[in-house]
């Protein structure tokens, strides 16, 4: 059944202060826009003090007689006001912030990671299925406009059954600000491999189908020493503890468009490319042709890096083989992404489907399969010795 709307939604983590300003940039934006606004009513912050959801509520000028402090996870969980938590916190603390409101029944949409340890995953996991919670997790590059028209040029098989599918992106480099030295620490559980990894290799699964048991996973710290730039504008050097290359390479399962044997592979690297190189380059070969995805700026296709202002957008090209014809396959955003930034436009459209009570795969990742999700690149890591 569809949820009453507007839902009455809490924000755990919208900081005024915070390094990672995600809840600001992605879901703010996306609540107060007329969609939204129609959807959301925002009602309560949750931070690390009372005072600092007041200065929250001031900095993001939201009106005070309707937005209120939340003073505990134990107070939002027992508020009968609220029914839908977005949990926007550092990832260690979304199983303390976030475990009561499920138990209560709250809904929750709970940004990727969906926790920092196994442990804490299948608390939240079994909390949902006891309380009856929907409970949806922000994996939403599946949904972002080229992935879509991507997914679309597979699922037509206007080429024929896909044989092969290369994936091969590339983060920054190896520094980090000092208010993301945690992406450095494996204990936190956000870091290069889970967020960038995560994010990447879902969203190619997604399109393609799953990675079978069976493939080949290697992960190495290749370039342990991270340069941290201080907010002071100093810089230091210190050691992780996290990998810095993945790579998979397989066969594929539930994969109803992939030809007999078809194998993926994917390839995520942390040093810059070389210069001219894409951040990210997608080729996916079939019977009879190849589609190629490229974003020359950044390979984060659901955070909405790669369409920023002067970035160079990303395309999709397609090559048919019997004809050698080459051609463009266009992609844009809808009306409803168009009314926030581009930075916000992928989360929009997986809260708003959440929101709207559509069915659990169609804009938005329940709990349960991204769980599965979380095991299997967890299980990848363990498997290299992290």
């Amino acid at each position: 059944m569809a949820p009453q709307k507007p839902l009455r939604t809490a924000i755990i983590g919208l900081s005024a202060s915070a390094s990672s300003s995600w809840a600001a940039v992605a879901h703010l934006p996306n609540i107060l826009s007329p969609t939204g606004q129609t959807l959301f009513t925002l009602t309560a912050l949750l931070n690390s003090s009372p005072t600092a959801s007041k200065a929250a509520i001031q900095k993001f000028s939201l009106p005070q007689d309707t937005t209120h402090p939340i003073s505990s996870p134990a107070h939002l969980a027992a508020d009968p006001t609220i029914s839908l938590v977005i949990t926007n916190t550092r990832v260690d603390n979304h199983h303390a912030t976030t475990l009561a409101s499920i138990r209560a029944g709250k809904d929750a949409y709970i940004e990727w990671p969906i926790a920092s340890t196994p442990d804490h995953i299948d608390d939240l996991v079994r909390a949902a299925r006891e309380s009856g919670a929907r409970v949806a997790i922000g994996l939403q590059a599946r949904w972002a406009p080229p992935v879509r028209a991507l997914r679309d040029v597979v699922e037509s098989e206007r080429f024929g059954k896909w044989t092969s599918s290369r994936f091969v992106a590339y983060s920054n480099g190896t520094e980090v600000s000092e208010g993301l030295k945690y992406f450095t620490e494996r204990k936190v559980g956000g870091n290069f491999v889970t967020i960038l990894g995560g994010h990447s290799v879902d969203m190619v699964q997604s399109v393609i189908g799953d990675f079978a048991p069976d493939a080949d996973a290697h992960l190495s710290n290749l370039y342990p020493t991270v340069t941290v730039r201080n907010n002071d504008g100093s810089t230091s050097t210190i050691q992780k503890d996290v990998p810095d290359i993945f790579v998979v390479q397989g066969h594929v399962s539930n994969a109803p468009h992939a030809a007999p044997n078809a194998i993926s592979t994917f390839q995520l690297l942390q040093p810059s490319p070389f210069p001219g190189t894409p951040k990210l380059e997608w080729v996916i070969s079939f019977e009879r042709g190849e589609v190629r995805l490229v974003s020359q700026d950044s390979l984060a296709l659901g955070t909405g890096t790669p369409y920023v202002e002067g970035a160079t957008q990303p395309t999709i090209q397609t090559h048919d083989f019997e004809t050698g014809e080459v051609g463009k396959v266009p992609w844009e955003w809808s009306a409803e992404e168009k009314e926030v930034g581009v930075r916000a436009r992928s989360v929009g459209r997986s809260l708003r489907a959440f929101a709207r009570g559509e069915k659990e795969g169609d804009g938005w990742v329940g709990i349960e399969e991204a769980a599965g999700r979380a095991r299997q690149v967890e299980g990848w890591l363990v498997k290299a010795g992290f």
